[in-house]
């Protein structure tokens, strides 16, 4: 005599809510298999470098150094110089010589670390830093001549700026009025 009604039945309640439990766990297994691992991250990397995809490698070299730990320095410094490199060839400048201070600051620095953030200072203006990199570079490396050059140009371009122009800049007051 006892009918079952959807306000009555116990097991209804647990039925939906074990639905939404189910739901929840897809969601986070897809979240799990979506996000790989930092060797996953570095193979697509690399893979990207390989056909020239600098801006997708870049973001993976970055996605696998913000999974690796602070503590493995050899590991994130590899990253960080790869990242630099993807950086550099993107022609991303500042990102460039944010990830090759990281890379030299983690202790890693491979034979183009140097010369690299040399090179990538020297874009951005920066002529004392870019010479303090290429003047550490030529220490260990001093046969390389186009690392020469770089440090010649460095020192070229700062007595450049410091030279005045010919000319000055005025505002034109006549020509921006309303």
């Amino acid at each position: 005599r006892f009918i079952l009604t959807k306000s009555y039945n116990p097991f209804f309640m647990s039925s939906r809510y074990s639905l939404y439990i189910y739901i929840g766990l897809m969601f986070v297994a897809l979240w799990c298999q979506s996000c790989g691992s930092v060797d996953k991250s570095l193979r697509r990397g690399d893979a990207a470098m390989a056909i020239g995809e600098y801006a997708e490698a870049a973001g993976q070299y970055k996605q696998a150094y913000s999974r690796t730990s602070p503590k493995e320095k050899e590991l994130r410094g590899r990253i960080a110089f790869k990242m630099g490199d993807a950086y550099a060839r993107y022609g991303y400048t500042a990102r460039a010589v944010g990830a090759l201070r990281n890379a030299e600051r983690y202790k890693y620095t491979d034979t183009l670390t140097l010369r690299l953030l040399g090179e990538q200072l020297q874009k951005q203006g920066d002529y004392k830093g870019a010479e303090k990199a290429l003047t550490a570079y030529l220490e260990r490396f001093p046969d390389d001549a186009a690392a020469h050059t770089a440090l010649q140009n460095c020192h070229t371009q700062e007595t450049l700026r410091r030279q005045s122009s010919a000319y000055t800049v005025k505002p034109a007051t006549q020509f921006n009025a309303n």
